[in-house]
């Protein structure tokens, strides 16, 4: 499925440019071997372009379409931590206070944690310590049920004083949305970002899309299926990848957020001696904002982003705020790059 060109900051010539679009897209699912995956595009006009590529489900002939639901993975992080900041704009959720204020069955540590440290990935806390951990198989029945995985734990450090990424962060920082608001996450983020910003098909659970890995000769091979229950909020939604540009574009429009929390989530962190919060990824410097990665690219052009990838799942999410332009791609396959031809989607057409 292909959508007509309506766009306004896209121009007329993003037409012409379809052609090139399918073509990147292809190309890239034949090269990297991948199943199935599903390309979004839009501005403020909303989506320009929606295509499905091969299969979401290979062994049961399946297609990928626009519709078909995906794993988001990481691409879950920047969601929940524009509800935690509508939260905290209506004085629900403070971002500054010690989790336990919400979050009583979090035993206090050496230094206190803040949500705004959870966010932006310089709380202390710990990521997947293994593979048993990482391909979890367990049904947890709530998230506060995952706090057992880091009660325990000494923090990696003090908070403020280093980066580190971690999923398990966020489960944390969800559990104090869900203590300051009274309410479950996904009622929260229903509420908070999925209705305001149309997000229908958008979930938690199981995606319809099979997952695949890489045999020893690079063929797509079932993947390891995860439960995703033990990281919701920074790791366990699913839904298309219209529904993540929808969401990108609502929340660089101010649909989501006031403009002084966009400019806050979208301004690069820094430990307390200043070095910038982030990693080198693909040739990049990208800096974490609150909830969001962040950096110029080889044209200097502002970037905000965030990928994912789990067993059979990758995601990848651009927001180009100069241009109000949004795209995003889901695939069945890990590993698979869907970085590069995202890049090359962007070049072409702005």
């Amino acid at each position: 499925m292909e959508l007509p060109a309506a766009s306004i900051r896209l121009g007329a010539g993003f037409a012409e440019a379809m052609r090139g679009i399918t073509a990147i897209a292809e190309d890239a699912r034949a090269a990297q071997r991948i199943p199935g995956l599903a390309l979004a595009i839009g501005d403020t006009s909303g989506i320009a372009y929606a295509r499905g590529f091969g299969l979401a489900n290979a062994e049961r002939g399946l297609p990928a379409t626009p519709a078909c639901i995906f794993r988001y993975a990481s691409v879950s992080k920047p969601i929940t931590a524009t509800a935690a900041m509508r939260l905290a704009e209506r004085g629900t959720l403070d971002l500054d206070s010690p989790v336990q204020r919400y979050v009583p069955a979090y035993p206090h540590k050496p230094w206190p944690v803040t949500a705004r440290q959870l966010s932006c990935h310089v709380a202390g806390i710990r990521h997947y310590a293994n593979d048993a951990e990482r391909l979890s198989t367990r049904r947890y029945a709530s998230l506060s049920e995952t706090l057992e995985l880091i009660r325990g734990d000494e923090l990696l450090f003090e908070p403020g004083t280093r980066y580190s990424c971690t999923s398990y962060g966020y489960n944390l920082l969800a559990c104090a949305m869900e203590g300051a608001a009274g309410k479950p996450l996904l009622e929260i983020l229903q509420e908070e970002v999925f209705v305001p910003a149309g997000m229908a098909a958008t979930r938690a659970g199981l995606p319809e899309a099979a997952g695949y890995g890489a045999g020893p000769d690079g063929a797509p091979v079932p993947a390891f299926v995860v439960d995703t229950s033990d990281r919701v909020p920074g790791g366990g939604l699913c839904g298309t990848a219209g529904d993540l540009v929808r969401f990108a574009l609502a929340f660089h429009e101010g649909r989501l957020v006031r403009p002084e929390t966009k400019t806050a989530m979208c301004t690069v962190q820094r430990t307390r001696d200043g070095t910038p919060c982030g990693d080198k990824r693909y040739g990049y410097f990208m800096g974490h904002g609150l909830g969001w990665l962040l950096y110029k690219d080889a044209r200097g052009r502002e970037v905000v982003r965030y990928g994912g990838l789990q067993s059979g799942a990758r995601a990848m999410l651009y927001l180009m705020p100069e241009s109000g332009v949004a795209a995003a791609a889901v695939a069945n396959k890990q590993p698979s790059d869907l970085d590069e031809p995202l890049r090359r989607i962007l070049d072409l057409i702005l």
